[in-house]
């Protein structure tokens, strides 16, 4: 048993104080983890260049998806010819139905 002036903890309370300080810094390691995980991973998706687009723009080996938020796609006056507009939002509804035969290019400016 710890004492102090005014109160007594337990052992018991001492060992729960200090798994949930561990649980936190765990929790905060795995948050960080999977954060930096996600800018390796961006960094391993390829890119293309406005002009090579327009070159394959409304080709039937690619499909164009806007993917901006909802608020940005509705006040905007500019959208390209030919995208479809996905909900970023409900990616786990639509992403299985994406074509596997074509190039597939996502957008959101």
């Amino acid at each position: 048993m710890v004492c102090s002036e005014n109160n007594v903890i337990t052992e018991k309370e001492v060992y729960m104080k200090k798994m949930v300080w561990f649980l936190f810094f765990a929790s905060m390691v795995m948050v960080a983890s999977f954060t930096l995980s996600q800018f390796v991973q961006a960094e391993d998706v390829p890119r293309i260049t406005k002009e090579e687009l327009k070159k394959q723009l409304c080709s039937k080996y690619l499909m164009l998806i806007d993917v901006r938020v909802t608020q940005g796609w509705e006040q905007s006056n500019q959208k390209i010819k030919c995208a479809t507009r996905m909900d970023p939002d409900n990616v786990s509804i639509w992403a299985s139905t994406l074509p596997k035969d074509k190039e597939i290019v996502f957008y959101c400016s």
